[in-house]
């Protein structure tokens, strides 16, 4: 019998008022104590098994009690359950091996709308949802709990007034030193405004997926026409007539429209995955060699240096997409540029690096990238051009989604993919430029210009 908290906390304080140094017997107790016998034997019981009170069997089987001398271990219990009864955020409490309430603390109270002497002595069940107390779900969990130690849900709980939240819950249970299973303790978060959050993106995610599967179709549909209307326009053309160059200009900007709209799809959905990122080894000079042979080819003023693509590792970890990702910065490198003779330094170093909080080392350091956290062996790809240059003020911009207020904002949502794509390799993209990369990765015989570093983890 478990009796409600106020009468079993005067009748705590009631025998431990009444019980000195000197023993006295349950009957002793009884007789001179206001209260139920049942909830004054459960009280002692339970002030036994806290080590507040200490007891032995005397004459005819009377149970002889008296105030055990105070312990640090009983001193801490006192102070653990006194500061559990103050916090607010979380609701803790105590259940009874078939899922009673026994204790209840001030978060308990904000979070599920019950007072104390409310809800101890009902069953836990009541938090759950009529469909949960069905499935059973409250037995599931106490039955896990037994066996393995704890568990951990989420999902809706119940108010008092009937309305609904998101928990997250863990239930531990406590165990004897005999291994007896004593109970459980129970600990609730209300998680309710993260979880509508999370819905709400969901959401606009599945929204804007379906706006963006849209445009492509349209935009595919359209360019199919050009090329369509183009061709046939050409069948009725002299093969010397200048009006073919025209055609050839549309022909070779639909297919640059339609190889970027699928690059974005890849990369939409290489972003979107779910879970870590699926990389593979990729060969990074070959990568690296492919993009500046094609960045010579579409644009005949350049001239681009290489150092150092021999001299790493060959393999990186990423996937098919990391040619995008050099495409794009050795792009930008040329577009742009503001000098009648755009220049591009390749430069590749092997390097060490912690990608969630570290820079990557520097060229020039001594020892790598070392830190205490542990680092990654890796190869870091600098691109640097003669160009204006990006201002320390706009760098983080550029490479925030949707930008549109800078100097040069074309590609501006296009770094910020190759952003995204170089971290889900987990790896780093970092942007500096003269003054500050080492003069060996600069442009030769240059002192301007950007340097965009890429960093990748060994193979």
């Amino acid at each position: 019998m478990t009796g409600s908290p106020t009468a079993r906390a005067d009748i705590r304080r009631a025998v431990l008022d009444s019980v000195g140094t000197e023993p006295h017997t349950t009957t002793e107790l009884r007789s001179h104590l206001d209260g139920d016998p049942d909830i004054i034997e459960d009280v002692l019981q339970r002030l036994s098994t806290e080590g507040t009170l200490q007891k032995k069997t005397g004459p005819e089987g009377t149970t002889i009690w008296w105030r055990a001398t105070e312990t640090a271990p009983a001193r801490d219990r006192v102070q653990f359950e006194e500061l559990v009864q103050t916090v607010s955020d979380y609701a803790i409490f105590l259940i009874t091996p078939d899922g009673i309430v026994q204790t209840w603390n001030e978060g308990a109270r904000q979070l599920k709308g019950y007072d104390a002497d409310e809800i101890v002595g009902d069953h836990f069940s009541t938090f759950y949802s009529a469909e949960d107390r069905e499935d059973r779900r409250p037995e599931r969990n106490l039955a896990t709990a037994a066996r393995d130690g704890r568990v951990e849900d989420e999902g809706w709980r119940v108010h008092k007034d009937g309305s609904r939240f998101w928990a997250r819950v863990t239930i531990t249970a406590i165990r004897g030193d005999d291994g007896t299973l004593r109970g459980f303790t129970k600990v609730t978060r209300d998680l309710t405004e993260r979880h509508e959050y999370e819905r709400t993106i969901e959401w606009e995610r599945e929204r804007l997926e379906l706006l963006n599967r849209t445009i492509r179709h349209d935009i595919l549909n359209g360019l199919n026409v050009v090329n369509v209307e183009t061709q046939t326009a050409r069948t009725r053309l002299d093969a010397d007539d200048p009006v073919n160059e025209h055609l050839d200009v549309i022909r070779d900007r639909v297919d640059d429209l339609t190889e970027l709209i699928e690059t974005m799809r890849e990369l939409t959905a290489a972003l979107e995955t779910d879970g870590p990122h699926e990389r593979e080894p990729m060969s990074l000079p070959e990568t690296l060699r492919e993009k500046i042979d094609l960045l010579e080819g579409s644009y005949s003023a350049v001239e681009v240096t290489t150092r150092g693509l021999d001299e790493v590792p060959d393999a990186v970890l990423a996937d098919g997409l990391l040619s995008r990702v050099f495409e794009n910065i050795l792009t930008n490198a040329v577009v742009h540029n503001d000098t009648d003779q755009p220049r591009v330094a390749v430069t590749a170093r092997e390097t060490s690096f912690s990608p969630s909080t570290e820079r990557p080392a520097s060229p020039s350091d001594e020892g790598g990238g070392e830190t205490s956290g542990g680092t990654t062996a890796g190869v870091t790809v600098h691109v640097a051009d003669n160009g204006p240059g990006v201002p320390p003020d706009q760098r983080d911009a550029i490479l925030e989604k949707g930008v549109s207020e800078l100097d040069e904002p074309s590609n501006g949502f296009g770094l910020y993919l190759v952003r995204e794509m170089v971290r889900s390799y987990e790896g780093r993209l970092d942007i500096t430029g003269a003054g500050e990369a080492p003069d060996d990765v600069l442009v030769p015989d240059e002192q301007r210009g950007a340097v965009f570093s890429v960093t990748l983890p060994r193979a």
